[in-house]
């Protein structure tokens, strides 16, 4: 038991001092060449007016961008746009000032992009190689280059990947507090939250009361102090969604076929796929079940619902790491995760765009997963009923 808890508390300061120390050098290598010019400036704008009473969808947030081939800048007013929880979620960061904040913030996306490959094998169970677990966090971290425009613009997608990761062990492991906070932590961004809605329904259907209860109920409490504070903020946070439209950064992921018959044939497709996939996956025991499950909801959002720019490719390293561990002895499949894992590159180099800058690989990359997932699933679960019914042959 001691040994126990003197390992945890080595590996918590190891962690931190980790954090601290890219941190302090994100601060002088990043932030002092980016300035303001981060995704996460308007949010802690928005987030310490809150904290002062005022309503951040309405207030005017201030954001110099600079200008290509001129030393000018120009001033753009975006709004909050994130539930409102999001203040109480991440309170400690919105009490830093910005340099601080942003510093900190940017490092512990570093951090997430290091360790959860690390985190996800674990729980898989899998004692990989270190020679090959350092390749694959390379590979994830700077070969795919979503991870590092998320590190340099201080998004918040790596942070929902991380809570979707510890949820995964958490719920694996029987921790209802983790498991439920890590669940609320999911919830800063609206593709979070409709992931979580689907854990939720596997908790209901898998009776987890206890995380089930406790999540409500810090939610509840969250959702309750926001409506104290700034009153029912709902209809100004979808309006504010909505305005993605608008400055063109939403993307629609059947729409990029260009034919407006097959839009609703690829989305009952990527539903029924995700149903029949979950349906087999059921009966497997949850450390597994839940790696399987995340990749295949993940893969269908990435499909089916709108995009805010490719940003949220990023949630592809799920189901990626989980094919990579399934069949890691065939050397197919490591090297189309690989290619999956490079071809951001590939659309970035070939001006692989449409109209306006929206780029192909918003289609193309969940395609790729959902095959890449599929053929995984059908010989890893063709490998496990061998090995059940040798196991059962040899007790007869």
């Amino acid at each position: 038991m001691t040994d126990s808890i003197n390992k945890h508390a080595f590996l918590a300061i190891l962690l931190g001092v980790l954090w601290v120390a890219l941190a302090v050098g994100t601060y002088f290598t990043v932030f002092a060449q980016r300035g303001l010019t981060t995704d996460f400036y308007p949010r802690w704008v928005g987030a310490r007016e809150m904290l002062r009473g005022a309503n951040p969808y309405q207030v005017e947030i201030s954001m110099p961008v600079p200008i290509a081939g001129s030393s000018q800048q120009t001033v753009v007013h975006p709004n909050f746009r994130y539930p409102a929880t999001l203040t109480y979620i991440l309170l400690p960061f919105w009490l830093l000032t910005y340099p601080q904040a942003i510093s900190l913030w940017s490092g512990l996306i570093l951090l997430l992009l290091f360790s959860l490959p690390v985190l996800a094998f674990s729980i898989l169970k899998w004692s990989i190689k270190p020679l090959s677990l350092a390749g694959i966090i390379v590979l994830s971290t700077f070969g795919y280059r979503h991870a590092m425009n998320t590190y340099f613009l201080g998004q918040f997608v790596p942070f929902i990947l991380g809570a979707l990761v510890i949820a995964w062990w958490a719920i694996s492991e029987d921790h209802p507090w983790p498991a439920a906070l890590a669940l609320v932590g999911a919830t800063i961004r609206p593709e979070g939250a409709l992931t979580v809605a689907a854990i939720l329904l596997d908790l209901l259907l898998t009776r987890r009361c206890k995380i089930l209860a406790i999540w409500t109920g810090v939610i509840g409490v969250l959702f309750g102090l926001s409506l104290l504070q700034i009153g029912f903020w709902v209809p100004e946070f979808v309006a504010g969604m909505n305005t993605y439209r608008e400055i063109r950064v939403w993307t629609y992921p059947p729409g990029l076929i260009g034919v407006d018959a097959l839009t609703p044939v690829v989305v009952v497709g990527a539903v029924l796929w995700g149903i029949v996939l979950l349906w087999q996956m059921r009966s497997l025991p949850d450390r597994t079940r839940l790696g399987w499950s995340l990749s295949v909801v993940t893969i269908v959002y990435l499909l089916i619902l709108p995009q805010s720019k490719s940003y949220t490719l990023l949630y592809g390293l799920i189901p990626l790491w989980v094919a990579i561990w399934a069949n890691r002895r065939h050397w197919w499949n490591l090297l189309f995760a690989g290619g999956i894992l490079l071809s951001p590159w590939l659309f970035l180099f070939a001006g692989a765009n449409l109209e306006r800058g929206i780029p192909l690989e918003q289609l193309f990359t969940p395609v790729l997963l959902g095959i890449l997932i599929t053929v995984n699933w059908y010989l890893w679960r063709q490998q496990n009923l061998d090995v059940h019914v040798t196991q059962a042959a040899g007790t007869t």
